[in-house]
């Protein structure tokens, strides 16, 4: 079993993802939001971690540990991985020489800001904050020898920064840089080391995206990859891609999909459901198998497909039950919810069970309504929580009258919010809130005074902790403090001898 996802797609693109573990680059998602989004091919690593920097052993396959950008370190080592990840690539790129493309192989990495830092400050025309995307490409020796690593053509990497300029991106070549990706033993030399698998007819690039563009928000992170994949395609001479929309939990389907019908069918109410005595375990087992299926295949219209199916399962096909949140089969249900959460891998997440209930709810509800149906899926999920059926309803006619996009209409929801009282717990954290005059009265002895002896007890700990957090603070800018007054001292000590 292979355990990367390997991606096999249409397009004569191979994006690659090598440190997607989650806290190394986070380069997953991105890469798959494009790769859906072009159906082009990839191979995404999240089953190994980077090695810290002292750690070893480097390279374990026991304990899932490998840089899989240094050939080198787990070639020997680990055979069975590098036989599993580098083998995928040259898999895929040999479908696309096959089917008479040109290959393009996009190493996709996440660049710190030193790295920015390092790499523009030595141009001084380029604004570190500004650019958003580097570029490496391999190094030409003085000599222009068979030492030459470069893996695209001046032309080609001058035709990459022209489209990610065409979609607003700022980027920047590092071929002139000792981090372009030159090195044998880079995953970006595979193509070009004559000790690996070398074929020239490939042309790839390592890029270096800025965090900017990786944000937390996964509307976000949508917004980005689609302008990605625009730029990857334009680069390449492809068609323009469908932008994809997000649905909750990390769940992507095309703007064109959503615009496919999707029949509900809801099943007559049963008044004499008979609720279970026990949990029915080979039905929490299908169920799961079920979901997972669901989940990951990326059906169309996944949330309602799983949606349906628990009502149908677990609510006796009730729709009233399910929005009163009492299914007749209560102990498998939960016993459902338990074994999904124990899972790491393969698995929906509870939230989007949960939404998958509650979309299918609110179609019924408003089956009616025109301007919800016309709504993508992500649209309707952001309406899910607004109880109000006519705030509901005239803010779905707004978003179709306005044309509105997924951020849009999520601002217009957030207007219609009323602002939610401060709290001593939600100020803890903001000292300029909560020692400010207007705030005062949170703390005041009649407020704490009015608290339970427990909540005392935890908000003095919260308290706690978030002394010693200043206090940390204040220690490291002590330190800086007597270094700079020491670097004075060296200073004028420096200046005296001068004189």
């Amino acid at each position: 079993m292979n355990e990367f996802e390997v991606f096999s797609g249409t397009k004569d693109i191979i994006l690659v993802a090598p440190h997607a573990y989650s806290g190394d680059d986070d380069t997953g998602t991105i890469v798959q939001l494009i790769q859906q989004n072009l159906d082009c091919s990839a191979v995404i690593n999240e089953t190994y971690r980077k090695p810290k920097r002292k750690e070893k052993p480097r390279c374990s396959e026991i304990h899932k540990v490998c840089n899989l950008n240094n050939i080198d370190e787990y070639e020997k080592k680990i055979p069975g991985v590098y036989n599993a990840f580098v083998g995928s690539i040259v898999r895929l790129k040999q479908e696309i020489i096959d089917r008479d493309g040109k290959p393009y192989i996009f190493f996709i990495h996440s660049g710190t800001s030193s790295l920015f830092n390092n790499a523009c400050k030595r141009i001084p025309e380029i604004d570190t904050k500004g650019v958003d995307v580097l570029i490496g490409s391999g190094k030409r020796t003085e000599a222009g020898d068979n030492q030459e690593s470069l893996t695209a053509t001046e032309e080609e990497v001058q035709g990459l920064i022209d489209a990610f300029k065409s979609e607003k991106f700022t980027s920047f070549s590092t071929n002139s840089l000792h981090f372009s990706a030159e090195k044998p033993f880079d995953l970006n030399q595979l193509f070009r080391q004559e000790r690996y698998c070398p074929d020239k007819r490939v042309t790839s690039f390592h890029l270096e995206l800025s965090k900017n563009l990786l944000k937390d928000d996964y509307e976000s992170l949508v917004d980005t990859a689609n302008c990605l994949a625009k730029v990857l395609d334009i680069f390449t001479g492809g068609e323009q891609p469908l932008d994809l929309e997000y649905t909750s939990d990390n769940k992507i389907v095309s703007s064109e999909t959503e615009k496919e019908e999707l029949e509900l069918t809801i099943k007559a109410e049963d008044t004499f459901a008979v609720p279970e005595e026990r949990a029915d375990t080979g039905l929490v087992k299908e169920a799961h198998a079920r979901l997972a299926g669901i989940f990951f295949a990326h059906y169309k219209n996944a949330l309602l497909e799983a949606g349906q199916y628990i009502i149908d399962k677990f609510y006796d096909g009730s729709i009233e039950l399910a929005r009163q949140k009492k299914p007749t089969k209560e102990l498998s249900y939960t016993q459902l919810v338990k074994y999904l959460q124990e899972q790491q891998e393969d698995s929906p997440k509870k939230s989007w069970l949960f939404n998958a209930v509650n979309l299918v709810i609110q179609e019924h509800d408003f089956s009616a309504v025109q301007a919800l149906g016309q709504l993508n899926t992500s649209q309707k999920l952001l309406l899910l929580p607004v109880s109000d059926p006519a705030q509901k309803q005239g803010l779905a006619e707004e978003a179709v009258l306005k044309n509105y996009t997924t951020r849009q209409l999520a601002e217009a929801i957030k207007k219609t919010k009323v602002p939610r009282n401060k709290t001593l717990y939600s100020c803890l954290g903001r000292p300029d809130e909560l020692f400010s005059k207007e705030y005062s009265h949170l703390y005041s002895t009649d407020a704490l005074a009015s608290l339970k002896p427990k909540k005392l007890k935890t908000l003095r700990e919260k308290i706690k902790a978030q002394t010693e957090e200043v206090l940390q603070g204040i220690r490291e800018q002590e330190q800086y403090l007597k270094r700079y007054r020491a670097l004075i001292n060296t200073i004028d000590i420096v200046g005296k001898n001068d004189v």
